[in-house]
């Protein structure tokens, strides 16, 4: 029998998955929108359909709802954003070979602008928040100076 203190652990374990967005959870959420939308049972599509097959179908699912505006947005935003590699890439004898080192340390660069580019994303929204807070505060001053007395 399941106790109150396992159910919280349980959910909080949810809400860090929801609230994480890591690579499994995204996975696993494709396979349970997969598993609704053509009514297969979860562990059956885990088993017989390909991985890559589930993310895309989710992913046509979610732009189909797009404005062509909207998605010529997204398609911008998607091919500025740099490519990693999930492998060392491979040569032919006639082009240069990349070392090992050489292959980890442009990840690790590619990761780094990636990184940046989020921090100054976030800056940006701290930034602008802070100055609609101000905007907010200023009109509500403003309000409560101009607002008379009633007696």
């Amino acid at each position: 029998m399941i106790n109150y203190r396992h159910l919280l652990n349980i959910r909080q374990i949810a809400i860090h998955n929801t609230m994480c967005g890591d690579l499994d959870f995204y996975i696993e959420k494709c396979y349970k929108h997969y598993s609704k939308t053509y009514h297969t049972p979860l562990h059956i599509a885990k088993e017989l359909i390909p991985m890559e097959e589930v993310i895309k179908v989710f992913m046509e699912d979610e732009l189909e709802d797009f404005t062509p505006e909207d998605m010529a947005d997204f398609k911008a935003k998607v091919d500025e954003t740099p490519k990693l590699m999930l492998a060392a890439p491979t040569y032919t004898e006639e082009s240069e070979e990349l070392s090992e080192e050489l292959w980890i340390a442009q990840q690790n660069a590619l990761l780094k602008q990636q990184d940046e580019k989020a921090k100054k994303q976030q800056a940006d929204i701290i930034k602008q928040t802070h100055e609609a807070l101000d905007k907010l505060t200023t009109s509500l001053t403003n309000v409560t100076e101009k607002k008379p007395n009633v007696e």
